[in-house]
């Protein structure tokens, strides 16, 4: 419980969830200056936008900028980053992903461990109605937590998974 209680302090002095590993920029859309020719922005060295679009004649490419070594919050805060990778910042792209998929997780993974040990209280045999209720209502908290920590579990599987993906 003493740990619970620090991390649930870390976790709340911390950036706000959700985290998420690099940040997503705008850029306009220049014709052919691309190596061969084609129509490019100054993110296009990076890879394929994630986005096209504009208006009018003016396109416009949205990039995931930094995915490898930056991590930001809800609001676009930068959280960290690699400005010189290697020098700042998170150096292994995986463990960046992984660091944003953990923070995302832990209020869910904390409180399916508070519903946990509320499980363990065994109600007085006082009354065999009440504690049957009670035994019900424990019932239903467990089935939701242990929904809710699969469902983090799933989240944070996927988030790895897909840093392996994009290799």
């Amino acid at each position: 419980m003493a740990e619970r209680a620090a991390l649930r302090a870390l976790e709340a002095e911390a950036t706000p969830a959700p985290w998420r590993a690099g940040e997503l920029r705008e850029a306009p859309v220049h014709p052919g200056i691309g190596d061969d020719g084609q129509d490019e922005c100054v993110w296009c060295d990076g890879g394929p936008p994630v986005w096209v679009g504009g208006v009018g004649d003016h396109p416009i490419h949205r990039h995931e900028v930094g995915a490898d070594h930056d991590l930001y919050g809800s609001e676009g805060q930068r959280i960290a980053d690699a400005y010189d990778y290697g020098l700042d910042g998170i150096v292994r792209p995986e463990d960046t992903r992984f660091l944003a998929a953990a923070r995302n997780a832990l209020p869910g993974l904390l409180d399916a461990a508070d519903e946990r040990d509320r499980l363990r209280v065994v109600p007085h045999a006082g009354d065999r109605g009440q504690a049957l209720r009670h035994l019900g209502e424990l019932g239903d908290l467990a089935l939701q937590a242990t929904a809710r920590a699969y469902r983090d579990v799933a989240d944070l599987a996927e988030a790895l998974l897909e840093g392996r993906r994009s290799r």
